[in-house]
């Protein structure tokens, strides 16, 4: 059991605060700025000799916490890994408290390591970074040779970016399919113990045509120097996990195409006169017209189905906009568009005498306006009558 001395209870008294020294274990090599360190199962006695004081420990947030327990006298057990806040409150009438942050640490003895670190959930085409870092490291590196893998069908390495500027340096970078090679460098003695903790960040992109799911990027190869040119290759930990998911389907092109074909087919009318619709050409749009609207209804559909379905209802759209009858009849005088001229091109027109280019109709009746001169009148009924004799004579 570790114990404090009367020491701690003067300063907990009159400065409201303990402060212990830190343990000479693997606090240092862990770079852990607390005031106690400890591993899983030991025990230190914060109390030593002041019985007035309600003690009690949580977590950092003043949680409740299950890494270490406290006795009523002051004796702290550690418990599990994790970082633990013990309080102290006076109960002898006195307003003093204090408290002391604890660190405990595993049993298994902390190895130097290089790390790369990060999770991303991202859209094909988005982008990501990663974290490399070292740690337990002892100080003294000078040089880093880092090798990283990852899934070049789904993934692209863009770029790397020192976390410690004007400390350590990305000197060079070798890209390949699948695999980047990094060299990195602390800048000068003053810099070589900087080479711990979070050191570079790592920029990836997603390919654009990535399928959903998961991809690797890996740390494969650490190889560190110190001053004198001592390589030393150094376990890889790997804590990176990259989802790629479903691009969101875009349905706004096809909706707005869908508005559009409606309302073309709603102020259709099918007939044999200029500016109508050849039969059945209403009942093929909306066939095309449902079957879009099934696709952007559909919660399944992919932006291949919906792409597929923008191009399905625009040839639609084409082929009802050329089924549509000439403003202007093929052969002069044939009002109805029946390829002749006859008895009932006289009585369209005559149905339609008086209206000119003025009235707000004139788009439905301009058509028997068979001189163009803006008005329906004894002289489009005396054209068509001539082009009927003028044919029979020339038949007989």
């Amino acid at each position: 059991m570790k114990k404090v001395g009367l020491a701690i209870i003067a300063l907990f008294v009159f400065l409201n605060l303990i402060s212990i020294p830190k343990s000479a274990d693997a606090a240092g090599a862990a770079g852990i700025d607390v005031s106690v360190v400890l591993k899983v199962g030991d025990t230190i006695n914060l109390a030593a000799g002041y019985p007035k004081v309600n003690w009690s420990v949580t977590e950092l947030n003043g949680s409740a916490t299950d890494k270490a327990a406290v006795s009523n006298t002051g004796v702290v057990t550690a418990l599990k890994p994790g970082i633990v806040k013990v309080i102290a409150t006076a109960s002898d009438g006195t307003t003093y408290t204090g408290e002391i942050l604890i660190t405990i640490l595993g049993n298994v003895e902390e190895k130097p390591a290089a790390v790369l670190n990060g999770t991303a959930t991202v859209n094909p085409g988005g982008s990501f970074d990663l974290t490399y870092g070292l740690r337990y490291v002892a100080g003294g590196i000078y040089a880093q040779d880092i090798t990283l893998t990852f899934d070049s069908d789904k993934l692209e390495f863009d770029s790397a970016v020192s976390l410690k500027e004007n400390k350590i340096s990305v000197v060079d970078i070798s890209k390949q399919t699948g695999k980047v090679r990094i060299l990195a460098a602390s800048l000068g003695e003053e810099n070589a113990n900087a080479a711990n903790g979070d050191l570079i960040k790592l920029h990836w992109k997603v390919k654009a045509n990535a399928q959903p799911g998961t991809a690797a990027v890996q740390l494969t190869n650490v190889v560190v120097s110190n001053g004198e040119g001592v390589e030393t290759s150094l376990n890889a930990e790997n804590h990176s996990e990259i989802v790629i998911q479903s691009a969101p389907v875009n349905k706004q092109p096809l909706l707005d195409l869908i508005a559009q074909a409606q309302t073309k087919h709603d102020g259709a009318v099918e007939g044999t006169l200029p500016g109508q619709y050849k039969a059945g050409s209403k009942a093929a749009l909306f066939t095309a017209i449902d079957a879009a609207k099934a696709v952007a209804d559909s919660s399944s559909s992919t932006q291949a189905n919906v792409d597929a379905a923008v191009t399905a209802l625009t040839t639609a759209l084409e082929t009802f906009a050329s089924a549509v009858n000439p403003d202007k009849p093929s052969i002069p005088g044939d009002v109805n568009g029946d390829e002749k001229v006859s008895i009932g091109d006289i009585a369209l027109v005559a149905a339609a005498y008086g209206k000119t280019s003025n009235d707000p109709d004139w788009n439905e009746y301009k058509s028997r306006d068979i001189n163009g001169d803006g008005v329906i009148d004894i002289l489009d009924l005396a054209a068509v009558a001539q082009i009927i004799l003028d044919e029979y004579l020339a038949a007989n």
